[in-house]
């Protein structure tokens, strides 16, 4: 049974991608939370749950230097220009946003590890808050909750974003002309699809060699400096050495590494699925959303007041926005809806190096939170 429980985890994201492919309305992540779920609450007793845990576990922390081996981080803080001190923006509205939050509801247990594991999602997307709560050994239902929470939070805020959000916003902030030439987006950068896989499996296999020996070497360290596995030690150090690994030009050349990162991505969503029992979901306290709500609907007012005030553009609100809340996969639509694509490419970079940045937010965040 362990073995079908594997064989299954590692290939029906592939099957989902294959059907969001042909049905552009479907996402990827979205089926394999919803197939996870489905197994997991009609036939529990297939599900070799402490199989399925220890997977995904490894799964989301080998993503985290993947994503990050193909951000130019170097060039890039050369001339971080408009879009570093819109994300930068971006990060002071969620930090306060996530202090009103947590006082709003501090009467929660959970209060800490919800307002912590929440700014990573609206910091940087869904990397940040499976690595922020694992490392801070959050339960099963606790990822499903929260990552239900911001389906709900977000989707509805992209529909604005490719919709109606432009002109809104662009009474509020300065605009920038429109009609920009497009430019085009490196493969590594792009949705991925099964066909980026095809005839590149030796790539495949050294961007995980190189994301294994990172992990592998964040493991080593843990156990000299702490005699353990520390679980908020591997999550950090992961993303650090990922960060360190991307200033090398032949690691950032690497092909694959981020369409790499987004298939463990899915694998983790599908396992997290299956170990979810729905019934707890249901039941579980509004005020968990509530808190979730505000701290979304305070930063977007915190971020846009403040984008006022220090003359953000529209357009780069908009991608910086993108950026933290929704990541890469999300730059490109949002940037066609702006008219100016030529923000693709740093939205892009801005996406993948908050994907390190809300990790840390996160976690520093629940270090005061908890004292609090």
């Amino acid at each position: 049974m362990e073995i079908l429980n594997i064989v299954i985890l590692l290939v029906f994201p592939a099957v989902a991608i294959l059907i969001a492919q042909r049905i552009p309305a479907l996402n990827a992540i979205i089926l394999c939370y919803a197939a996870g779920i489905l197994i997991g609450n009609t036939i529990p007793e297939y599900v070799a749950h402490d199989t399925v845990r220890s997977i995904i576990e490894v799964m989301v922390v080998l993503a985290l230097p993947l994503l990050l081996f193909s951000s130019d981080f170097k060039g890039w803080l050369k001339n971080p220009g408009m879009m570093l001190k819109s994300y930068g923006l971006l990060l002071v509205s969620v930090t306060i946003a996530s202090f009103v939050g947590f006082y709003a509801f501090n009467e929660l247990a959970d209060a800490p590890i919800i307002a912590s594991m929440y700014s990573g999602v609206i910091s940087g997307g869904t990397p940040n808050l499976n690595a922020i709560g694992i490392a801070l050994n959050a339960g099963d239902e606790m990822f499903v909750l929260l990552n239900g929470y911001d389906v709900i939070l977000s989707g509805s805020y992209f529909f604005l974003l490719v919709s109606i959000a432009r002109p809104l916003l662009s009474k509020v902030l300065p605009s920038k002309e429109k009609g920009e030439k497009k430019k085009e987006v490196p493969l590594q950068f792009q949705n991925v699809t099964l066909k980026s896989f095809k005839g590149h499996l030796k790539n495949v296999i050294v961007a995980l060699l190189w994301g294994i020996g990172s992990v592998g070497l964040t493991i080593g360290l843990s156990f000299l400096f702490f005699d353990e596995l520390n679980a908020l030690f591997v999550v950090i150090g992961a993303s650090s050495l990922g960060i360190l690994f991307s200033f090398n030009k032949r690691i950032r050349a690497l092909p694959l590494t981020y369409e790499t990162a987004d298939y463990l991505l899915l694998i983790f969503a599908f396992g997290m699925g299956t170990l979810a029992q729905f019934d707890k979901l249901v039941s579980s306290d509004w005020r968990s959303f509530a808190m979730c709500a505000i701290i979304f609907g305070v930063m977007l007012i915190l971020h846009i007041s403040f984008s006022r005030l220090l003359k953000v553009d529209t357009d780069h609100f908009m991608i910086s926005s993108t950026a933290g809340v929704f990541g890469p996969p999300f730059i490109g639509p949002v940037a066609n809806a702006t008219g100016n694509q030529k923000l693709i490419a740093p939205g892009v970079a801005m996406a993948i190096f908050g994907n390190a940045v809300g990790t840390y937010l996160g976690i520093l965040l629940f270090e005061i939170f908890k004292n609090l």
